[in-house]
């Protein structure tokens, strides 16, 4: 086994990657090279630097929940199944009661269905019908390399896969983790909005857990957060990314390093803030996918495509209630710059739509602090209303969420907010 040092001098080559390139999130009202360097300078910090509140502890009453629901996980596991979609090979995971109200969860990028592990026994505890798909590209899914991998691409994976699944046209909760959550909010506004919900009942609320703003940081030339100068830096830096990726050595050789035990393990020990999440299952469901064949050209293909339409591009066409639950210590998609200013300002401006809640976890809280998450998450959806989402909210102003999202000391701080506490 190579020793910490020796490992050492690859990680500050795979930060600037991720950096670059992962999450899709950030303008950060400073200049984009100090946001590059401040993307590297995050991982030791703490939420503090953001003003967040600290996290306490979680109550009893949801580590009950998931302590009775483990039993029924363990003699009831989730169904492991395949679905042909578009001559390729699409996995999935199934799980409670087959006359459940079905939910659909959507990964993150790299990751994959099981992420959501411990969503599904709580939810399905609950009742409902819970399903974890694999995107095209990821997990045990079919990763064709001819593929031009896109938001809408998945969308559209989404899409057929709740008409196929739909029972009686019952409509569905979509819940997404990063990208997932931004490709969610994409089949809400471009899909429901247009009639086509209603081949599979249609979307009756969306869960975005720490919603990232596109495919990849190439948002930053489009966003409304990014100045001309940004833009214009920004495009020579990511067509220098685009060039170095292209050459099938150097992508080799990052992609050989990061998709590795040892290196995924570090990273996720970074974004999670429960050590214990970090577990031989998460990461081996993590690598053991990246070592398929046209696993490498998927990352290559994802990281250089079209980061996909912006959140503020389909917000206003989105008519269901949205729960957001975000980690307080999350380094890749934080409350407290860019985009995180956006979803706070939904939140202030429109808490009957938009609702925010707060746990203390990293990128991926309903894996990193699962009882707190659920505590927020079941009492919501037993209150949504049980038919599709009908038009927007009539009162729905954008402009004004995107003037309060560049006034930062007009919103509310996150401790201030009345979210969960804990």
């Amino acid at each position: 086994m190579r020793s910490a040092a020796r490992r050492v001098p690859w990680q500050p080559a795979l930060l600037v990657l991720l950096a670059l390139c992962l999450p899709p999130w950030a303008s950060r009202q400073r200049n984009f090279a100090s946001c590059l360097q401040s993307s590297l300078n995050q991982w030791p910090c703490s939420s503090q630097e953001y003003g967040l509140r600290k996290p306490g502890r979680a109550s009893g009453s949801s580590t009950r929940l998931l302590a009775a629901a483990l039993p029924a996980m363990q003699d009831a596991p989730p169904v492991s199944d395949f679905w042909p979609w578009r001559d390729h090979t699409i996995h999935y995971l199934s799980l409670g009661p087959e006359d459940g109200k079905p939910v659909l969860l959507v990964h993150g990028f790299g990751v994959n269905g099981m992420n959501f592990r411990k969503t599904m026994v709580a939810l399905a505890s609950e009742g409902h019908r819970v399903y974890a798909l694999d995107l095209l590209g990821f997990g045990r899914s079919s990763k064709p390399v001819g593929e031009t991998y896109s938001l809408q691409l998945w969308e559209e994976q989404v899409v057929d896969f709740c008409t196929e699944f739909a029972r009686n046209k019952q409509p569905w909760v979509l819940g997404g983790n990063s990208i997932g959550g931004i490709i969610v909010l994409g089949v809400a506004s471009n899909f429901c909005s247009e009639g086509a919900g209603a081949k599979f009942g249609g979307v009756r609320g969306l869960v975005l857990f720490n919603c990232a703003a596109g495919m990849n940081n190439k948002l930053l030339l489009t966003s409304y957060r990014t100045t001309p100068f940004e833009k214009t830096f920004g495009s020579l830096l990511f067509s220098l990314v685009d060039f170095l990726l292209a050459q099938e050595f150097v992508a080799q050789w990052g992609f050989s390093k990061l998709a590795t035990k040892e290196t995924v393990s570090d990273l996720l020990r970074k974004v999670y803030v429960n050590p214990e999440a970090v577990d031989a299952e998460l990461v081996d469901g993590i690598v053991a996918p990246a070592l398929e064949e046209g696993a490498l050209r998927v990352f290559v293909k994802c990281l250089c495509g079209d980061p996909g339409i912006p959140p503020e591009q389909l917000i206003s066409k989105v008519g269901c209630p949205v729960k957001m639950i975000w980690g307080d210590r999350d380094l890749l998609t934080p409350l407290g710059v860019g985009y995180g200013f956006f979803f706070r300002a939904l939140d202030q401006l429109y808490p009957s739509q938009w609702s925010l809640d707060v746990v203390p976890a990293g990128h991926a809280p309903h894996d990193d602090a699962p009882e707190a998450v659920h505590k927020v998450l079941c009492p919501w959806l037993a209150d949504l209303p049980l038919e599709a989402a009908g038009k927007p909210l009539p009162e729905f102003d954008l402009e004004a969420v995107l003037k309060l999202s560049f006034d930062p000391e007009a919103l509310e701080s996150v401790d201030n907010i009345g979210k969960l506490k804990l």
